[in-house]
């Protein structure tokens, strides 16, 4: 009596295998995207509250009414608001736009400013 595996148990193998990873490739995938674009969010909502810091800090740099101002990434840095640890994936060239809209201020991440 022979050992080992016929042909057609190591080709049904394979396709059992080959289904598995048609199922889980695209899965894995999505989840991956997902965080991508979670840790991305969670970053720009850092940044902005550096800049919100940097603002409490700067008042006298911040914008008249109906203005609007902005500060770079690398400024942030520089200025000791952001570390390069906390951010990932975004250019120290995009920015924080600084608005004025009677006397309320808003804050919004502008990449490649």
């Amino acid at each position: 009596m022979k050992k080992g595996f016929t042909l057609i148990e190591l080709l049904a193998v394979l396709v059992l295998l080959s289904i598995i990873g048609l199922i889980a490739v695209p899965a894995i995938s999505n989840i991956l995207k997902t965080n991508g674009e979670k840790i991305s969010e969670s970053q720009k909502t850092l940044v902005e509250k550096a800049a919100k810091n940097w603002a409490n800090a700067n008042a006298f740099s911040l914008p008249g009414n109906s203005e609007e101002a902005s500060i770079t990434i690398e400024s942030l840095k520089e200025e000791g608001y952001l570390e390069n640890s906390d951010i990932k994936n975004i250019d120290d060239n995009s920015c924080v736009i600084i608005q004025n809209t009677s006397g309320k201020y808003t804050f919004t991440f502008e990449e490649n400013c």
